[in-house]
């Protein structure tokens, strides 16, 4: 099987990706627990730096988790239970080395866009147990007050706007557009929430995509100026409330 190119976006900030980055809820995961019965094996796939993974290994008796940069893996978060794995989505499996461990359920958090679905869907198919589920989602800008998000609105939109990726879009859309070739199960509507200081969401925003390759090809940080403008729309509150809406989408594999 071919090996798959990716985009190696976020090497660079692997570290300021575990410090910053939200963790997601609680409530998400209890409910990944109630779609298999089998609880022996679990596959986070494009894992990052292991958020998801090590909530999953609370679960499951083994976790796979395997992301195409070598940075983010060894940023991981270590757990006994948690295999990481190198490797790109689409280069997991290949019919020339059959891959013995079959999953009772796989996840994506936060980067299925990346992936070529067409020749995901093929690994699926092959490492899955009976009874599976793909589970993937996304979260695309966050919520603070009026005053916070039209700041952060300008940055993203007016700045940026010509930094993010194509992919981007998918984000934007809850992956609304991706189809799959397996049964489509509804999915809850969930909410991930922090209370994070100003300095916090800061270190947030500067982990976009678009805001290091804006830096890349320009020589400087968009962020400096408007974090000026982001802490006066914060105010005096030393913690806020910032939330993002999951798009969780669903699929059984027959």
């Amino acid at each position: 099987m071919q090996k798959t190119n990716f985009k190696d976006l976020f090497s660079k900030q692997s570290v300021d990706y575990v410090r910053f980055r939200p963790t997601y809820p609680r409530e998400l995961f209890s409910f990944l627990s109630t779609l298999t019965k089998n609880k022996n094996s679990a596959w986070d796939c494009g894992t990052g730096n292991g958020q998801a993974a090590v909530e999953l290994a609370k679960i499951f008796r083994h976790v796979v988790a395997s992301d195409p940069s070598s940075k983010q893996i060894q940023n991981a978060l270590l757990d006994p239970r948690i295999t990481y794995i190198t490797a790109a989505a689409e280069d997991f499996y290949s019919p020339e080395k059959e891959y013995d461990e079959k999953f009772d359920l796989i996840t994506v958090a936060q980067a299925f866009h990346w992936f070529n679905h067409e020749k995901f869907a093929y690994v699926v198919k092959h490492v899955a147990a009976k009874d599976c589920h793909l589970v993937v989602w996304s979260y695309a800008n966050a919520f603070v007050t009026p005053e916070v998000d039209a700041a952060v609105h300008h940055l993203y939109e007016d700045i940026l706007h010509d930094y993010w990726d194509p992919e981007r879009k998918l984000v934007e859309t809850g992956y609304k557009s991706i189809t799959m070739p397996f049964e489509q199960v509804s999915a809850p509507a969930i909410d991930m929430k922090a209370e994070w200081s100003c300095e916090h969401f800061l270190g947030y925003l500067s982990t976009w995509s678009a805001l290091q390759k804006y830096m890349s090809m320009n020589g400087k940080n968009p962020l400096e100026e408007e974090a000026e403008k982001i802490k006066k729309a914060w105010g005096s509150e030393e913690l806020r409330t910032v939330s993002w809406p999951l798009s969780i989408r669903i699929w059984k594999i027959s």
